[in-house]
């Protein structure tokens, strides 16, 4: 859920509940959890007050910024073993992905691109 929240600040917890195949009944438990841990924040949706709009805390950044710091230091690790051509040919295989379910690539936050021998400059063809 922070990985979605990270990466797509101002999401509602419907939306998130719908990405994650969960009910909304689930995510507003976790919601709650995150939240008192300081996490995340709920801010009111300025179109609609009703509605709950879910963003990372500060701390919550810093911590999701470590831990996708270590899961990219390890995907890299793994990878190291494919020539440069391959890890890119790899990674662009898994952007496909990422954005044929609606992932946002153009979000200027952290990618796994930094982590490997790919090219820094390309494109990211969906903005989201």
């Amino acid at each position: 859920m922070m990985h979605l929240i990270f990466h797509r600040p101002g999401i509602s917890q419907t939306v998130v509940a719908e990405r994650l195949c969960v009910t909304t009944a689930s995510i507003s438990t976790s919601v709650r959890e995150l939240e008192s841990q300081g996490l995340i924040e709920r801010r009111a949706n300025p179109d609609d007050a009703r509605v709950m709009l879910l963003h990372l805390a500060p701390y919550g950044e810093e911590i999701f910024e470590k831990m996708f710091a270590g899961f990219t230091n390890s995907f890299a690790d793994l990878l190291k073993v494919l020539p440069p051509d391959d890890q890119e040919q790899l990674v662009g295989l898994l952007e496909k992905a990422l954005i044929g379910n609606d992932v946002d690539l153009d979000s200027n936050k952290l990618n796994y691109a930094d982590k490997l021998h790919v090219m820094k400059d390309r494109p990211n063809p969906v903005s989201c």
